[in-house]
């Protein structure tokens, strides 16, 4: 729970850690699905995904998991 809650006042960490964080949190603080999804304005599915990774990974299953599919090359055209 400490963890969770100095990501969240942390300006350093990665916003992609703070919602899975809320998350987590708010079901700690016993507030249903429907409550958190209405509240953080997620889908259902997404606060089932990150408290059933939350519960087989612990916190390191809040980072994101790489995702498949062929990488995006930038070439240097396009960074400009």
């Amino acid at each position: 729970r400490k963890e969770l809650e100095s990501w969240l006042r942390s300006r350093s960490v990665d916003r992609g850690l703070a919602e899975p964080a809320r998350i987590v949190l708010m079901i700690g603080e016993g507030m249903s699905v429907t409550e958190i999804s209405a509240r953080l304005q997620v889908s259902r599915p997404t606060v089932y995904k990150w408290q059933q990774r939350y519960e087989q990974e612990g916190v390191d299953g809040l980072h994101d998991h790489p995702r498949s599919g062929r990488p995006t090359k930038l070439t240097e055209a396009k960074k400009v």
